[in-house]
């Protein structure tokens, strides 16, 4: 058994990429990931670029290599904006974004974001994303007022305003569950696609 991992590197218009194939054992492939997170530096040492490691699936065949090459692009591409600062990541790692990055799936996406999200895009269209980016804080705390508020560094009371006020906007509850996922779901997509606009 062979593991893929595809080195990408952005910033330069020629494409870096290196295709590795080593044995399938934890111990190997974590002294491999470190190997090219090494050579990641390197590259960005020299040429003052920023590198991203993509691991891609296991790959028992030869005719799994197309696929695990296009996950461990993909795991380098979203790697940056959902991992920030970790230098490797693979593609098991992405999660829901693994769904949500699948190139057919963009528009879809983007509609979906805009559907559940539309009023409070339209309303911070040329505002500071304050709500937004409380509504995220809310859900990453598990709806807790006291977690979310001291991680937002603000009033528990100031919190309740701006959970109101995106209730309204929203026209919807956050206390719904159903409606929660999906909010989360398309805040995920908001890190992806640019629907702001």
């Amino acid at each position: 058994m062979r593991e893929v991992i595809a080195v990408k590197r952005r910033i330069l218009i020629l494409a870096l990429a290196a295709l590795l194939l080593v044995p399938a054992s934890e111990r190997v492939m974590n002294a491999v990931a470190a190997f090219a997170v090494d050579v990641c530096s390197e590259v960005e040492r020299v040429l003052n670029v920023t590198c991203i490691v993509g691991i891609g699936s296991l790959c028992c065949s030869l005719d799994r290599y197309p696929q695990a090459w296009r996950e461990a692009a993909m795991a380098a591409r979203l790697g940056d904006r959902i991992r920030p600062g970790q230098r490797a990541v693979g593609y098991s790692e992405l999660g829901v974004y693994r769904l949500l990055a699948e190139p057919r799936q963009s528009e879809v996406v983007r509609g979906f974001c805009k559907d559940v999200l539309g009023p409070l895009l339209e309303h911070e269209r040329n505002r500071p994303r304050v709500l937004s980016q409380t509504l995220a804080a809310f859900l990453h705390c598990e709806s807790n007022l006291k977690e979310t508020s001291a991680f937002l560094h603000i009033h528990v009371n100031t919190l309740r305003y701006r959970l109101g006020s995106l209730e309204k906007i929203l026209g919807m509850s956050l206390r719904d569950r159903s409606r929660k996922l999906e909010l989360q779901l398309a805040l995920k997509g908001l890190e992806l696609y640019d629907v702001w606009e």
